[in-house]
This record gives structure tokens, C-alpha cells and sequence, in this order.
């Protein structure tokens, strides 16, 4: 560490930022392991997100909703491929599962209340559901584990109101199944990375798909929607640029840009590298303005803290030696512990101040807002005062 120099890139890494905290305890290891530090640095990370609830992106689900995978137990859940999964069923008292809810209060000695309902696994089904049939499953969408709060729900650009499981539960009714317009969001009670609809859309609605040329591809069955967009084609007209002389749209499609419509990639915080794997529209479709945290995949040293400003990365490192100093040990300084406590909770509070410039400045509104506020009064005249002018 002696040899050490500071990076002259833009942001450093995180494994630029545990050398200098290295280099500060004059520790190569001996003490503070490498990963005792790296778990010190993300827990600095998710924490100052969490507490300034400032890093907000769109996020666009298709209706009905989709999952990973859904499961009936809950050591299934790890299986999940990093993706969203959803319980499916009904846990009886004594821990059984059961997918259809007769089977549950025949299994109990109770009289079967539901029995002509249609068990579906995936939501998507709901499409195809018989004329006249009805499911116990709820109307539920689930979000990845980066998602940490929604702080708005809209249905084709429209506010969503929220209300809570009791409002909806003292309708008396099979609120779950009833089919309309969206209008109300609730959050469920799956866990804060789902939430539920009321009412209901039950016609599959996607806003682009992917289609396979069988003429330009020999693959045989199974290689449907499989590789790279070639060519897009709707409704509305689309036309390609290049970079080349000759305007031949070589290589793979970098970004869409229209007059009309807005256009973002996902993940929002990170570079757009790579492929387009999915494609969203956010009409007849749900879209969450939502607060985001980098929980998960978990930092490596290599990896860059892109949800923080690099002007308050500095920060991480003043959680992380507070922790360091703070620890029973040879290298306990609780004098230096509380010193790097205090810039710590200033980062934070310079991060809440961000969020709260970013809330104040989005303009994201495509309905029409309502002013609202009390009227001026009007003057109070005598009675002998004209009704109008010349009067």
C-alpha cells in the first residue's frame, strides 16, 4: 500500500475506495479483513439510498402481470432466477398448502362456500378463462428486489388513488375478481415488492412482442423470439438512422428517439449497454414511479455506487471507518468513530436535500392538473353602489 496512488478516473471504484480506507487504518488486512470492509461499504450504500429516498426511475409492467415464476412453498422462492415470483395457493392452519380454496375448508370440515373456481398459476390465464368462471387468485404484481418503495401507481397515464386492504375489504365483496377500469391501488399483503389492482383487466394486453421470421431462420421449433431486433414495425411509422455514409442501419439498434414520445432504458441508473432484451409502452399498461436502491446484485470491487453523485461517494468511505473505528478491537478509536459518524449523517442529510430539489422539479404530469385553492373573496359594497358601469 506504501506504492499506492489515487485513480485519475472520473469516479473510482469500489475497490479504489476500500485501498484509501486501507491506507487510512495503516491496515493491510491484519485487522479489518477485505470483506468485513466491502460489507461495511454496502451497508453504507443501501443506507444512504434508503434515508434520502432520492433515486427514482419509471417502471413498466404488463397487464395482466407476469411473474418469473410462481410457487406453492416457500423454499421455492430461492428459485426464483433472480426474477419475481408469487405464492400461489392458500396455507392452512396446519402449515399444508392447498391451491384451491375448497380444498382448504374441506380439509378443515367446513362446508365448500367456493367450489366452480378455476385455479390459475400465472395471471396471464385470466385471458382465457371460460365464459362465466371465476378465480381465487388476486389481481397481484410483483417488482424486482432492487424496488424499495412506490411513490406513484398509473394506469394508461392515469393517477392511480391508493387505499388500503381494509377500505377495499369492508366492500363485502369479491373485490379481487371484479373487472373494470383500474382506479385504486392497494398494497397487498404479499410484502412491499407487491402490489394489487381494483378493478381488474382481464384481456392480455402487450404493447410490443417479438416475432419470428421463419424465412430467415432455419433453426427449427424452439428458436421463436430468440437473438437480436431486426427490424420494428406497428401502427406508427418508424425510420433508422446510421453513422454510416451510406445510411445502411449496420450492427445493433442504439437508441429510439421520437417527437412525440419519450423514450427510456432500463436500468435508468446505469449505462444502457448491451441488447434490448424487452420492450414496454406505457399505454393500457401499469407504470410506477417508484424509489430504487442497489440491494441486489451485491457490490463486487470492481463495481461503481452509479445511484450516488460521485461528489457524495465520499461519504461511503466515512460510514465505513466509522464502522472500522467503532469496533471492539485493537483498532477501536471511538473518538474517530464519532468524528466520521458526523460526516457521515451530513452526506445523508445532503442527500435528503437533493431528493427533496428532485421531487420539487420533475415534470412528469401528462394529465392535466388542478389547481386547488380558496377563492378571494369579493369586496363587500354599500347598497347604494350601481349595479353596473354608467349606471
Amino acid at each position: 500500500m506504501a506504492d499506492w496512488t489515487a485513480p485519475t478516473t472520473v469516479r473510482w471504484t469500489v475497490g479504489d475506495d476500500l485501498d484509501w480506507i486501507q491506507l487510512f487504518l495503516h491496515d493491510a488486512g491484519e485487522l479489518f479483513s477485505r470483506e468485513e470492509l466491502l460489507n461495511y461499504y454496502e451497508d453504507a450504500y443501501r443506507q444512504l439510498l434508503a434515508r434520502a429516498q432520492a433515486t427514482r426511475q419509471w417502471r413498466i409492467l404488463d397487464v395482466p402481470p407476469r411473474y418469473t415464476l410462481t410457487y406453492t412453498f416457500d423454499w421455492e422462492r430461492g428459485f426464483s432466477f433472480l426474477g419475481t415470483s408469487r405464492p400461489v395457493g392458500f396455507i392452512g392452519p396446519t402449515g399444508s398448502v392447498y391451491t384451491y380454496a375448497w380444498e382448504l375448508e374441506q380439509a378443515e370440515g367446513l362446508p365448500v362456500t367456493d367450489g366452480a373456481s378455476v385455479l390459475c398459476t400465472q395471471l396471464w390465464e385470466y385471458a382465457y378463462l371460460p365464459d362465466g368462471s371465476s378465480t381465487d387468485q388476486s389481481y397481484t404484481f410483483a417488482v424486482p428486489r432492487a424496488h424499495e418503495r412506490i411513490a406513484r401507481v398509473y394506469w394508461d397515464h392515469r393517477a392511480l388513488a391508493p387505499k388500503s386492504m381494509r377500505e377495499l375489504d369492508r366492500l363485502e365483496a369479491f373485490w379481487w375478481r371484479e373487472q373494470g377500469e383500474p382506479w385504486i391501488w392497494t398494497r397487498g399483503t404479499l410484502g412491499h415488492r407487491h402490489f394489487d389492482l381494483y378493478q381488474i383487466v382481464t384481456t392480455y394486453q402487450q404493447g410490443y412482442s417479438l416475432v419470428y421470421n421463419e424465412a430467415s431462420n432455419t433453426g427449427g421449433e424452439g428458436w421463436e423470439g430468440l437473438g437480436i431486433v431486426r427490424e420494428l414495425s406497428g401502427d406508427r411509422t418508424y425510420a433508422h438512422t446510421s453513422d454510416d455514409s451510406a445510411g445502411i442501419p449496420y450492427g445493433l439498434l442504439r437508441g429510439i428517439s421520437s417527437p412525440e414520445r419519450q423514450y427510456l432504458a432500463q436500468p435508468t441508473w446505469e449505462a444502457p449497454l448491451g441488447t434490448t432484451r424487452e420492450w414496454h409502452t406505457s399505454q393500457a399498461a401499469v407504470m410506477l414511479w417508484e424509489v430504487v436502491l442497489g440491494d441486489y446484485p451485491r457490490l463486487d470491487e470492481d463495481a461503481t455506487p452509479t445511484l450516488l453523485p460521485a461528489q457524495l461517494q465520499k461519504y461511503l468511505r466515512c460510514y465505513v471507518l466509522m464502522r472500522a473505528f467503532g469496533r471492539q478491537g485493537e483498532g477501536q478509536r471511538l473518538d474517530l468513530a464519532a468524528w466520521f459518524e458526523q460526516r457521515w449523517l451530513r452526506g445523508v442529510a445532503l442527500m435528503r436535500r437533493l431528493g427533496v430539489v428532485t421531487r420539487r422539479d420533475r415534470g412528469f404530469q401528462r394529465q392535466p392538473q388542478h389547481v386547488q385553492g380558496r377563492a378571494v373573496p369579493r369586496p363587500r359594497l354599500p347598497s347604494t353602489f350601481p349595479r353596473g358601469l354608467g349606471v
